[in-house]
């Protein structure tokens, strides 16, 4: 049994190249979506167990908390719906799965469940943007004769966040998005994926955040770039040379300095100008 542990972080992270675009994945990163479209995920050898375990737990609590709606009186629970939007005008296949659909006598929920850290948590001021996407795309391409009343994205805590308190699940109702809109980014996504094959020419990564920290030793504010979350869990991070997306090569990099008069101190002038506005809002 010493292959124990490899077996279950290789099962665990085993990527899913299906040839299918699926709206829980390729809508909010072009970049990635191209490259899994024409060669797959490549398969990841070795990961910390600090990277596999919420995989483990995500797909644990969803097995589990379907377990108990089903079992709920006076619920009609119905889990894990797939779609496969065949009449709208899409070039590539897409698919979906919702994870429930929840008919009770105070009406009907479109509902997605989504585990995140507590530390998460405590930054959550509204659902992200990228699973509002994902459940707007559940509600107008699941190929129903009906609507739900309402849709809902249910965010389950797993850990403690960095004061060590744990948080209650959150559940925010969602306006879905438009679908002609949806409509409009789907058809973007899969011009990127055309476009790469053509030329081989793949849209950029997602920006990351630029924020201002003030230094008060020398009286000044500098400004940081931080690159976008998704660059730490680029699927090709481990192929040295060989990665073909190149986003996880990104690091965190001072831009700039002003000082109080807002004069530039340091860094590209016009660049640094850019953000001054941005001060007041960002400061920490």
């Amino acid at each position: 049994m010493n292959d124990l542990i490899n077996i279950i972080k290789q099962h665990t992270l085993k990527p899913r190249n299906d040839k299918m675009l699926h709206f829980s994945q390729h809508l909010m990163h072009n970049r990635h979506t191209c490259l899994y479209w024409w060669f797959g995920y490549p398969g990841i050898v070795s990961e910390p167990w600090m990277n596999v375990l919420p995989l483990l737990q995500g797909n644990a609590i969803h097995a589990e908390v379907h377990k108990i709606m089903e079992e709920a009186f006076d619920i009609d629970y119905i889990s894990e719906i797939s779609m496969f939007p065949e009449d709208e005008d899409f070039s590539y296949p897409w698919t979906g799965t919702t994870d429930a659909i929840i008919k009770s006598p105070d009406g009907s929920w479109l509902i997605d469940y989504k585990t995140i850290s507590g530390t998460g948590v405590t930054f959550l001021q509204d659902p992200r943007p990228e699973h509002i996407a994902q459940v707007s795309c559940y509600y107008h391409f699941n190929g129903w004769d009906w609507e739900p009343d309402k849709v809902g994205i249910l965010y389950l805590p797993v850990s403690a966040d960095y004061k060590r308190r744990w948080h209650e699940p959150q559940l925010f109702e969602v306006k879905p998005l438009g679908k002609d809109a949806l409509i409009q980014h789907i058809q973007s996504v899969e011009a990127d994926i055309s476009i790469y094959a053509s030329t081989r020419i793949l849209p950029p990564w997602p920006e990351g955040e630029y924020k201002w920290k003030q230094n008060k030793r020398n009286k000044e504010y500098e400004l940081h770039y931080k690159p976008h979350y998704s660059s730490m869990f680029c699927p090709w991070r481990y192929q040295g040379d060989d990665d073909p997306c190149g986003c996880s090569q990104q690091r965190p990099m001072l831009i700039g300095k002003v000082d109080y008069d807002m004069n530039v101190i340091d860094g590209e002038k016009e660049t640094v100008l850019a953000y001054v506005d941005q001060i007041q809002e960002t400061v920490a």
